[in-house]
This record gives C-alpha cells, sequence and structure tokens, in this order.
C-alpha cells in the first residue's frame, strides 16, 4: 500500500517513514478492506521549556467510511509513541466499525 506521509515544520526522516510504513502494512494485514491511509506528522511549536510538541494526524479509508485518529503531543512524549498510539487507536476504530457492519448485516 503507498503511504503518503506529509511533514509539516520538521524535515522528513527516513527512519519515521518506515515506522509509519511498517505500521500501516500491519493495520492493513489485519483489516484488508483498507483502500487507503494518509499521515500528517507536524510540528506544533518550538518551546525552549517544554521542548518540540509533535501532532500526528492518520486518516484510513475503508468502503463507506473514513477513520481518523489524532495525538498531540504532551511534554515527555515522543513521535513514535504517539505514532504507536494513533494506530492502535485506528485499530480499534477497525475492529469497532466492523462489528457494528456486521450487526447491520444480521438485522434483518
Amino acid at each position: 500500500m503507498n503511504i503518503p506521509i506529509t511533514f509539516r515544520d520538521f524535515p522528513p526522516s527516513a527512519a519515521i517513514q518506515e515506522h509509519v510504513t511498517g505500521l500501516a502494512n500491519d493495520l492493513q494485514t489485519e483489516a484488508k478492506a483498507i483502500t487507503s491511509c494518509r499521515v500528517t506528522i507536524g510540528q506544533t511549536n518550538k518551546s525552549h521549556n517544554k521542548g518540540d510538541r509533535f501532532q500526528v494526524h492518520v486518516e484510513v479509508h475503508v468502503p463507506h467510511a473514513t477513520l481518523v485518529a489524532e495525538r498531540t503531543s504532551g511534554d515527555t512524549d515522543d513521535v513514535y509513541g504517539m505514532l504507536n498510539a494513533a494506530f492502535d487507536d485506528l485499530r480499534a476504530r477497525l475492529l469497532n466499525h466492523f462489528e457494528r457492519a456486521r450487526e447491520r448485516r444480521n438485522e434483518v
């Protein structure tokens, strides 16, 4: 799956791109219905007291739905932990989406 990764306000990182690709591929292995995935990673501000703050936005498209997960770093969060949390959140949303779809199909 081709995953467009957008970096905002900081330079792209090959390590982050590989990490995102691995997480997205794992997610697609669990949910074959994923048609596309888009990731945006941005730096929200540069604070001398609190360090760099990051924002992660992950959008996954499945038939008839778009699922979104966002994370913003706190004082100690790193971008890898936020990516893991966002993809874990999407995994739960996907399972919930498919479970609700299964229930709707059985309600006749």
